[in-house]
């Protein structure tokens, strides 16, 4: 819940788009759009069924009147309910302003190609389609037929591969244009083409995304040899990460064989998914923070405060978790192990809860 990092990396979404919307349009969807975003966000969802749904979340309502008039829920429930529905309000402000500029720069671009001779409700029709199809081929979809078949399976499979549609997605995206390239044009004189797929289908994603990450995160990790190393990183390790996800824990696999060639510790396993960390910090990680707090040799540390609140959140459904993040930063400056490097830092610390590299070497 509030997660910065990964709502500004929403944004990226608008590089795909690009591949399947013709620039201009994105762009004056975008203006459109940023002039009057209540009035172009209902614009959009009165014609596209698809898109009333994806903004809206209707699938919540029709499940709240549900249980109102079955389960008749108490306080609590209702209040759990709320934060279940609204957990990743960040994210999904973020994405409806790219899903909505995509869908109108479609739109708006089929309705200046179709031929003059289509009635106004067939061009119409159509101009909706493949506006919904530019969404759901770009940004994902919520459809059942919108799953790939390694997601399918019991609640604790799917705990395994939670948030890997979107690669699957990425990657059917940019396999299907690369086809389109060869197949209906070739790849001689087409070199520029199918440079653009690759920058607005990989790189600038993968670069723009790590970039963020890196920058909310711990930082560019200065160190003894200079920015070089960590530009390269960036650069070709960015790209390398993104593609390997197109495969089902391919990226998780690639940071483990790779990260025995590096001194840090932190990366020196197999990454998991989400819910899966969740877990651990509410058992081993609870455990340690115990120990802390019994031990008179050691003393409560941030992830410790950070791992109880992660308890709290899967015991009771209430993402109390979110706390953890200034909390623990906190914690950490207050036992001196965090020094901020100035007032931007230290507030950029409280939000994202992650701790510049800069400032963990004072």
């Amino acid at each position: 819940m509030g997660g910065i990092r990964n709502a500004m990396q929403q944004f990226t979404g608008f590089f795909p788009a690009a591949l399947l919307v013709k620039k201009g349009e994105l762009k004056n969807a975008a203006s459109t759009y940023f002039r009057n975003p209540m009035k172009t966000a209902a614009y959009v969802a009165s014609l596209s069924p698809f898109m009333n749904d994806f903004m809206n979340s209707q699938i919540f309502v029709l499940q709240d009147n549900m249980n109102e008039l079955l389960l008749n829920p108490s306080k609590y429930q209702r209040f759990k309910d709320w934060t279940d529905h609204h957990a990743y309000f960040l994210q999904t402000a973020n994405q409806n302003i790219v899903n909505i500029v995509t869908w109108l720069g479609k739109y708006n671009q089929v309705l200046s190609e179709i031929d003059a001779s289509i009635s106004d409700s067939d061009a119409q029709y159509e101009a909706v389609q493949q506006a919904d199809a530019a969404v759901r081929l770009t940004q994902g979809g919520m459809s059942p037929e919108d799953v790939a078949r390694f997601q399918v399976g019991t609640p604790f499979d799917n705990s395994m591969t939670q948030f890997m549609g979107f690669f699957n997605m990425t990657a059917n995206l940019n396999a299907d244009e690369f086809v389109m390239l060869f197949r209906d044009l070739g790849w001689r004189g087409n070199k520029g083409k199918l440079m653009m797929i690759y920058i607005l289908g990989i790189a600038l994603p993968a670069l723009m995304s790590d970039a963020i990450s890196r920058s909310l995160g711990q930082g560019w990790d200065d160190d003894d040899d200079g920015y070089l190393d960590d530009v390269a990183d960036w650069f070709f390790g960015g790209q390398a990460r993104y593609v390997a996800a197109f495969v089902p824990f391919g990226s998780a696999a690639l940071t483990a064989m790779t990260s025995g060639f590096n001194d840090k510790t932190y990366d020196d396993r197999i990454g998991n998914s989400p819910s899966i960390a969740s877990l651990e910090a509410s058992t081993i990680g609870v455990g340690k923070a115990v120990v802390n707090i019994a031990s008179d040799d050691k003393e409560l540390e941030g992830r410790n405060v950070r791992d109880v609140l992660t308890l709290i959140t899967n015991v009771t459904g209430v993402p109390v978790s979110v706390l953890g993040r200034p909390i623990g930063y906190q914690v950490d400056v207050a036992r001196g192990k965090v020094e901020p490097t100035d007032p931007i830092d230290y507030m950029r610390g409280l939000i994202t809860g992650v701790p510049s590299a800069e400032s963990k070497k004072k």
